[in-house]
């Protein structure tokens, strides 16, 4: 007779939810990724229109360049607020799902390892009997001599 773990759906179960935190935790990461991305992108086009800013007040330009100018630095202010708070909300929701990530495979570890401890005391049990069985057998052989 054959190992038969009884909680193996619980198992089945703790690892696909292990699997699906873990897909989730990925998910995040990479919108992480994409919003660091794009704060240095911000960054680096406020910095070239800082640039432009600068040349274009030293040299005699109109007005309404140096208010379109003004706009476009306002516009990317307001966008790189924008993306710096997405960030902080994918950090903490990243934070959480480790959170979430830990514990399902926390509780996944302990369901394998209920299996484990119950595979080696099967097994244990098994080689007893197999001993016990050859001890008898050498028993009745040596009665029948």
């Amino acid at each position: 007779m054959s190992f038969t773990f009884t909680l193996e759906a619980v198992l089945r179960s703790r690892k696909s939810i292990e699997e699906r935190e873990q897909r989730k935790l990925e998910q995040i990461k990479q919108q992480l990724v994409q919003a660091r991305s794009l704060l240095e992108s911000l960054n680096t086009q406020l910095h070239d229109l800082a640039g432009s800013r600068e040349s274009a007040m030293q040299q005699a330009v109109a007005a309404f360049q140096l208010h379109a100018l003004e706009a476009a630095r306002i516009a990317l202010q307001r966008h790189q607020k924008e993306a710096t708070a997405q960030l902080v909300r994918l950090h903490a929701d990243w934070e959480k799902q480790l959170k979430l990530f830990a514990a399902a495979r926390r509780d996944r570890k302990l369901v394998s390892e209920m299996r484990d401890r119950q595979r080696e005391a099967y097994q244990t049990a098994q080689t007893r009997q197999q001993q016990k069985t050859i001890d008898d057998l050498f028993s009745a052989l040596r009665k029948t001599r």
